[in-house]
This record gives C-alpha cells, sequence and structure tokens, in this order.
C-alpha cells in the first residue's frame, strides 16, 4: 500500500480496495458454513421446544387428573372413616339396646 501510494493514491486506494475484499472473501468463507450450521442449529431447537411444549401440555393434564384422583381418594377415605364411625355408634347402641332387652327379660 505504502509502495503503491508513492506512485498512485488511486492505485493505492485500488490496492487497499482488492486487498479489502481479499480479506471479506477469506472471512465469507469461513463464516458461511457456520451460518449454515446455526440454521440447522435453530430448525432442530425450535423443533425442541414444540415437542417440549407437547410434553408439558401432557404432564399438566395429567398432574390436573392425578389432582383429581387425590381429591377423589381423599372424599372417599373421609365417607369411609364416616361409615365407620356410624357403624361402630351403631354396634354399641345394638350392644346396648341387647343388654337392656336381655335384662328387662330376666
Amino acid at each position: 500500500y505504502d509502495y503503491m501510494k508513492s506512485k498512485s493514491f488511486a492505485a493505492a486506494g485500488l490496492c487497499a480496495w482488492v486487498a479489502n475484499i481479499c480479506i471479506y472473501h477469506d472471512v465469507f468463507l469461513e463464516v458461511e458454513p457456520k451460518r449454515v450450521k446455526l440454521a440447522e442449529a435453530e430448525a432442530k431447537l425450535q423443533e425442541a421446544d414444540a415437542k417440549l411444549q407437547e410434553v408439558n401440555a401432557r404432564v399438566r393434564g395429567l398432574q390436573e387428573r392425578c389432582a383429581a384422583l387425590q381429591q377423589q381418594l381423599s372424599d372417599a377415605t373421609d365417607e369411609k372413616n364416616t361409615l365407620v364411625e356410624k357403624a361402630e355408634r351403631t354396634a354399641k347402641r345394638l350392644n346396648l339396646a341387647e343388654r337392656l332387652v336381655n335384662g328387662l327379660k330376666d
């Protein structure tokens, strides 16, 4: 560049332009495959995100179903405990009634 500048300023500018175009070409050759790989990776990422959203939606559905089943279990357990208590009270009353009847019979 300096040698050409001493001969002709326009030729020096032209030489600098050619040198910069060569550098750009080298950089482009290095960067373009990386751009292609980036585009491929982004496409794969979008596919993975779509699958992840499907899986998350399914998990949410299963969690809601699990919560409903847990609630049903809790309700059924409460009802069972209530019925067991009622059965015990009824058995006690029956025992007391039998004792009363036997006591009156004698």
